[in-house]
């Protein structure tokens, strides 16, 4: 799955600095373990990544 959602070049920095996937990322926001809305326009996703030594991946939206 694509996801249709651009890349802030930050997030893309970190992205490539703590060598998270793409595919988690959209896992995070397509399938979350948990979803917080914390505003009328910011979410936060999260989901435990067991190939990222089951470490807990937040996406903020």
């Amino acid at each position: 799955m694509k996801n249709s959602y651009k890349y802030s070049k930050h997030l893309q920095s970190r992205i490539e600095q703590r060598n998270i996937k793409e595919e988690w990322i959209n896992e995070t926001l397509f399938s979350p373990d948990k979803r917080e809305d914390i505003s009328e326009i910011e979410e936060h996703f999260f989901k435990k990544i067991i190939d990222f030594s089951g470490r807990c991946l937040k996406v903020s939206r």
